[in-house]
């Protein structure tokens, strides 16, 4: 057989008294026999069910890219459901946008070249080329103190408690600022806090009875 690779092809006709004829055919045969690879390369983490897939596809063989295919699993379930596909045969990358329901996914892209050489769709036992977390829902939070008309002497320390949930707030994720105009403008005290549902806040030394706080 032949090795891959662009070839010219030429037809022989030879009768029986030797006489021969021979026709160049035009333009160059490609023999591409090695399949494309595709990969998920994100994102990871998405607060809106439709998703646009960033992904990377590429053919060693001579053919080049022809489409891609996305697959998907949510956690728990066995099976890899086929998503939507895009043609990326003229070289360009069109997005590749899915919806999916809140929670974890696994993701797994396949792709076909412009000769027909398939990569290997996802069997049962195949791992996610990549993971993505759908949430749409806002966390909930809830100030606990301190309470509307609590009043503090200057350079006072006050305990600021709130109450935060979600199912993916993790690490350093809060934020507590605070106001002296009643919420017109508004200045960090505190960033990247730990959810741990307590901060203890040095009350600055003027005078005001329009202080308010708030956590993001």
């Amino acid at each position: 057989p032949a090795r891959d690779g662009s070839w010219k092809l030429r037809l022989i006709a030879r009768d029986a008294a030797g006489n021969e004829a021979s026709l160049l055919c035009p333009g160059d045969v490609l023999i591409d026999a090695q399949p494309p690879r595709a990969v998920v390369v994100g994102p990871r983490t998405s607060n809106s069910g439709s998703v646009e897939i960033e992904y990377d596809v590429q053919d060693a063989g001579t053919s080049g890219p022809g489409s891609v295919q996305l697959w998907t699993r949510a956690a728990g379930q066995a099976e890899w459901r086929p998503g939507p596909s895009v043609d990326v045969s003229t070289g360009k990358r069109p997005p590749l946008r899915v919806v999916l329901a809140d929670g974890a996914h696994g993701l797994f892209l396949s792709a076909t070249d412009r000769a027909g050489n398939a990569s290997a769709i996802p069997s049962a036992s195949a791992e996610p080329q990549a993971s993505l977390r759908i949430d749409s829902q806002a966390p909930t939070v809830a100030l606990l103190s301190p309470e509307p008309g609590a009043a503090f002497g200057a350079g006072a320390v006050a305990r600021v408690r709130w109450k935060a949930e979600d199912q993916a707030l993790e690490g350093a994720c809060i934020s507590i600022e605070v106001s002296t105009d009643r919420g017109r403008t508004w200045a960090m005290i505190a960033s990247a806090e730990t959810n741990d549902g307590a901060f203890d806040w040095a009350v600055p030394s003027s005078d005001g009875d329009g202080y308010l706080v708030r956590i993001r």
